[in-house]
């Protein structure tokens, strides 16, 4: 009888250990499913965060939403940069390090002004456990697109002011029209 008892108490607690390791809780499971995708149509969307502070929400929120718009400058970035390098490599320009360099300079600065102050804050979690803000921002892409384009005289004036041969100027030129041109159909379309 002892024998039956320390088995079915030995089965019991394999059966409630089977149970914790099948249905592990994960630390992302409490989030938002914004926090993990914050991809929102027609825009380039970021969350930012900010720790626990003892100021609460008002020193928090500034900080989250500084951190989503820097998240969002970077995603303009990488499209730039990865359009820049597509119309450089289209154009077929020798010492393409050196153009790359021109552009890189010239696209770094603009997208510094890009104007985050349009981005919009769409959500906002705070976690119960640690106190962790959560920011969901997002900036509309026609607007960065009609700010790029309004701008494409800026990376002109660099290509023509740089030390490039005249060959790699020409073709500079016809570079950044290219790039303007893609970046325009990119922003406006996803």
């Amino acid at each position: 009888m002892l024998r039956i008892a320390l088995i079915a108490l030995l089965s019991l607690s394999i059966t409630s250990c089977s149970k914790t390791v099948e249905n592990p809780r994960s630390e992302l499971d409490n989030l938002p499913k914004w926090v993990l995708n914050p991809h929102i149509e027609g825009t380039i969307a970021a969350v930012g965060i900010s720790p626990a502070s003892t100021g609460g929400l008002q020193f928090q929120i500034p900080k989250a939403e500084a951190d989503a718009r820097a998240n969002i400058a970077a995603q303009i970035e990488t499209i730039v940069s990865r359009l820049t390098k597509d119309a450089l490599r289209e154009a077929k320009i020798s010492d393409q390090n050196d153009v790359e360099h021109v552009f890189s300079q010239a696209t770094k600065s603009l997208i510094k002004e890009v104007p985050l102050s349009g981005a919009r804050r769409v959500n906002m979690f705070k976690d119960p456990d640690d106190g962790t803000l959560f920011v969901h921002m997002s900036l509309d892409r026609k607007m960065i697109s009609n700010y790029l384009a309004q701008n494409q005289q800026i990376i002109e004036s660099t290509v023509l002011a740089s030390n490039l041969s005249r060959e790699n100027i020409k073709k500079s030129q016809e570079a950044v029209k290219d790039l303007f041109t893609d970046l325009d159909k990119e922003l406006k379309t996803k």
